[in-house]
């Protein structure tokens, strides 16, 4: 028996690291569309953040960048960092701590090209001065304020240019806070640095870290989300767990105030359908995998979209709509996708940050009609970033030589191809990075999966010469 358990318990061991390697590979992929998007920003501008040559403001959500080649995003305070569809890292606004990572100090009102020599696979969210990236190679880089060692290298001195934190090469995801991070690496473990004066690193202790340390010895861990002091997390089973300042109630489990902060993880609730998650500066924000919409914490501004503003110590859902698709909390506004690629915003719009003419929107609003919408941040300093497929491009879903676009049949719950490819790889995940189908798929064919579960999954399709992606809703 003993030996049975043994065996029992090494072939357990290699399931676990043989699943956490497809998780790893599927939450990896780079399931947004790679071409044909050009760059929108409003809001507040006053370091020339929102990329548009100048420092005055933007009261509407406007084109600032034409040119088709963006494909990611992230505003940080008074910056952002983004990504083209060749790889280079370009950056934008407020450069006193050298976080534009161009090698100097000096504020930028154009972006400006910082690397393009490296293939990156993540960036940060932002809530600081100090952004993060994770490159293809799982390695984690480092620019801007170290105040606080940020940088993890027991030092405080700046960084102008992106420097290696660490030697791992196995980082898979990292939030930043105002002044700490946390980062998830491949093998589901949580690590982190920086100020934990409210127990935001979550280590069960208050004091801060000037180099990496790991979070608890859980490995089940597949999503984080940092807020200004408190963070989000959700793991494998869909549970959501939360930790660090609590003032409000952005921690989730019906308290607030002092003596309420939460120095470990504590889980949110007992369910388990939880699929994305976004910590604003005090509040939260999360979808489930029926695609509806949840809110909780400070909510002075609307930012909790309810139609209210009192303050929300728990879960709660906002309206009855099941077609949310991402989210992205600010200080105090919030943008969103929903399932047919159109923008919402809602919350406090002193500067224009939520991008269209109000005096603010305690209920998610529209955005104008497009339903072409791909990406957006809303950063910590109410300005307001978006990417929209482009007119320059031709392609709607697909990138490389060839056409290849996913269609998606509800009535039938299949998927298919079209385009001038005849035949696709086609691999489908889960939200939790779960890999639940890779198949060759032939033209004209259908692939069913009327065998999954609601919720929204993530569907790649990759030929010779073209490659597609799209999330789609099971309702």
């Amino acid at each position: 028996m003993k030996n049975g358990r043994f065996t029992s318990q090494n072939q357990k061991h290699k399931s676990m690291k043989w699943l956490w390697a497809l998780s790893a590979f599927c939450l990896m992929l780079p399931f947004a569309p790679v071409r044909g998007q050009d760059l929108w920003s409003s809001g507040a501008n006053s370091y020339g953040q929102l990329a548009n040559g100048t420092k005055t403001g933007l009261e509407t959500m406007t084109k600032v960048d034409s040119t088709g080649t963006w494909t990611l995003v992230r505003g940080g305070s008074f910056f952002f960092i983004g990504q083209k569809s060749d790889g280079s890292l370009w950056s934008c606004g407020n450069n006193g701590y050298g976080q534009l990572g161009d090698g100097t100090t000096v504020p930028k009102t154009q972006p400006v090209m910082i690397d393009a020599n490296h293939t990156w696979s993540k960036i940060a969210t932002m809530k600081g001065t100090f952004g993060l990236a994770i490159r293809a190679d799982g390695t984690l880089w480092g620019v801007g304020d170290n105040s606080d060692g940020e940088h993890a290298d027991g030092g405080t001195t700046k960084k102008t240019v992106f420097t290696q934190i660490g030697t791992d090469s196995n980082w898979m995801d990292v939030s930043a806070g105002q002044q700490q991070w946390i980062g998830l690496k491949k093998n589901g473990t949580l690590w982190g640095c920086g100020v934990n004066t409210r127990g935001q690193l979550g280590d069960s202790t208050t004091i801060s870290k000037k180099i990496i340390i790991q979070i608890g010895k859980d490995s089940t861990w597949v999503k984080i989300s940092m807020g200004g002091n408190h963070t989000l997390a959700l793991k494998a089973d869909g549970s959501l767990w939360a930790w660090g300042y609590n003032a409000y109630g952005q921690i989730g489990d019906s308290t607030s105030g002092t003596g309420t902060n939460k120095i470990a993880p504590i889980q949110i609730g007992k369910s388990k359908d939880w699929a994305e998650i976004s910590a604003g500066g005090s509040f939260s924000m999360a979808t489930k995998k029926d695609g509806s919409l949840w809110g909780w914490g400070y909510n002075v501004n609307g930012q909790l979209g309810n139609g209210a503003t009192t303050n929300v110590i728990a879960p709660t859902q906002i309206g009855t709509d099941t077609d949310w698709l991402t989210i992205s909390a600010g200080t105090s506004h919030v943008l969103a996708l929903k399932t047919n690629g159109t923008l919402w915003s809602w919350g406090d719009n002193t500067y224009g940050q939520i991008g269209f003419n109000a005096a603010s929107a305690t209920t998610p609003t529209q955005i104008g009609t497009a339903t072409d919408w791909k990406a957006i941040s809303a950063s910590s300093t109410n300005s307001s970033y978006a990417l929209k497929a482009s007119a320059s491009s031709g392609i709607a879903n697909g990138t490389g030589e060839g056409s290849l676009a996913i269609n998606y049949d509800e009535a039938s719950t299949s998927i298919s191809i079209s385009g001038t490819e005849t035949a696709a790889q086609v691999i489908v995940c889960n939200l939790q990075g779960q890999l639940l189908f890779n198949t060759k798929l032939a033209g004209g064919s259908a692939l069913p999966i009327n065998g999954l579960a609601k919720g929204i999954y993530l569907v790649k399709a990759k030929s010779e010469s073209a490659s597609a992606s799209k999330k789609i809703v099971i309702r």
